[in-house]
């Protein structure tokens, strides 16, 4: 290997061809520094060739003389490699500060053998021309070294790589908040989306709960209204920027903060008599409510279509849960019945009211026993209800396949736990079949039968 011929010999190597990270003169100053000679043509005393895979007429003929002497010959990859590997990350961002080597800044970031967080940093030192994306030359270039690093995508789809709207799929799906950080360096680019809708680079991080504290301190620094929406509904951001936002009484940015999963009690109160109704609901189903808050909510909602949303509310605890079962309210029991995360006893509870078994019955987090129950007395809504709930047991799925009810069928079409022999004999009717491509476990089981993935 050419790591272990660098480790132990000295004398003259032959470099043909060009590096695509790397100036002739880089490659000699670090072989030199090793102890060897560097040459360009072939002459007495060579040990090595180290070559690229692009040779011009020239070139060629050089590596053929270097051949017929039986010279060793390596790839250059194995040099810009190992050239890449003895990088001091430290050392060359200050040379590069100082120097202002652009061109030698592009062929780093276009060098694959350094890693994620080098290339990070040598984004940051990196100034892009162009008024808006890929308006400039090297612009290009970095561009697409960016994206190929970062954006993993199949053998037939990489030429999205090339496109600017591709950057936020990418925005979207890393989980590289320092990455996140340096995309707010790029040039001007809108996105397009559905309609006339549009959203900038900066918009885009905004909305992205793993980004840094200080990218949320640059991006609301920025005084844009738009990037302020954006934030608003991001659920990394803290309290007092969330007090900030909401001081505003801007309504754009209430509705956004509304739609927040993380909600500080204080922004919370401030909202719930500021907002619509049906943003109240939303704020109601998301919020992690405590004992004293959800009080608090309860006292000052009179509104029983609105209140009842909390008893959605995926967060509650068994306390919380029965302050809302004594309220003794039909909306807020029929909700609480549908709410996976209620527990068995407060389901037994439920279930002691015959008219909630149909809402219960749709609960997947319901234990099969009580499900068994609910069936036995079931009227044919809730006979619907437990033919799409995935956590009612084969057996009763079977025997509600045997009715041969239209509606039952429907139901059971869309139930990813519904039997694959059913959901076989079901793909017969068209209407069914039309169902059931919505359903995760008959798509799966098509597919593999196709042999596609």
């Amino acid at each position: 290997m050419l790591k272990t011929l660098i480790s132990k010999q000295n004398g003259k190597i032959l470099i043909v061809g060009k590096s695509n990270y790397f100036t002739f003169d880089e490659m000699k100053k670090f072989l030199t520094k090793r102890g060897f000679e560097v040459v360009k043509d072939y002459e007495d005393g060579v040990i090595a060739t180290i070559e690229s895979s692009r040779l011009n007429t020239i070139e060629e003929d050089i590596s053929d003389k270097a051949y017929s002497a039986k010279v060793p010959k390596y790839d250059m990859k194995h040099l810009e490699k190992l050239m890449s590997d003895n990088l001091k990350v430290n050392e060359t961002l200050m040379a590069l500060k100082l120097s202002k080597d652009r061109d030698r800044l592009i062929r780093l970031l276009q060098n694959e053998y350094i890693d994620d967080e080098f290339f990070i940093k040598l984004l940051s030192l990196y100034e892009w021309r162009g008024e808006e994306l890929l308006d400039d030359d090297d612009d290009r270039y970095v561009y697409w070294a960016l994206m190929e690093r970062f954006l993993h995508l199949g053998t037939y789809e990489r030429d999205a790589l090339y496109s600017p709207a591709t950057l936020l799929k990418l925005i979207n799906t890393t989980d590289n908040p320092n990455l996140l950080d340096i995309l707010l360096n790029l040039p001007h680019y809108e996105f397009r989306l559905r309609g006339k809708q549009s959203i900038t680079i900066p918009q885009a991080v905004a909305m992205r709960d793993t980004v840094l504290p200080q990218t949320i301190k640059t991006l609301f620094n920025k005084r844009d209204k738009d990037i302020n929406i954006c934030l608003a509904l991001n659920p990394a951001i803290d309290d007092n920027l969330m007090e900030s936002l909401v001081n505003r009484d801007d309504k754009m940015i209430d509705e956004a903060l509304a739609r927040n999963t993380s909600l500080s009690n204080k922004v919370f109160k401030k909202l719930l008599n500021r907002v619509s109704d049906e943003l109240k609901k939303d704020m109601l189903k998301n919020k992690k409510f405590d004992k004293d808050l959800l009080l608090e909510t309860i006292k000052e909602i009179d509104d029983l279509s609105i209140l009842s949303e909390i008893a959605s509310n995926l967060n509650l605890d068994k306390e919380m849960i029965d302050i809302l079962i004594d309220l003794d309210n039909k909306e807020i029991k029929k909700a609480l019945a549908k709410n996976p995360s209620i527990d068995t006893q407060t389901a037994q509870k439920l279930y002691s009211d015959k008219t909630l078994h149909k809402y219960l019955a749709l609960n997947p987090s319901m234990p099969k026993e009580l499900i068994r129950e609910i069936y036995k007395s079931a009227d044919s809504e809730t006979i619907i209800s437990l033919a799409q709930n995935p956590a009612t047991p084969e057996d009763i799925l079977r025997k509600i396949y045997q009715k041969q009810d239209y509606e039952y069928l429907k139901a059971l079409a869309k139930n990813r736990s519904t039997p694959m022999d059913i959901l076989h004999q079901l793909k017969t009717d068209h209407s069914l079949w039309l169902i059931l491509q919505y359903n995760e476990k008959f798509v799966k089981e098509a597919n593999k039968e196709m042999g596609m993935r």
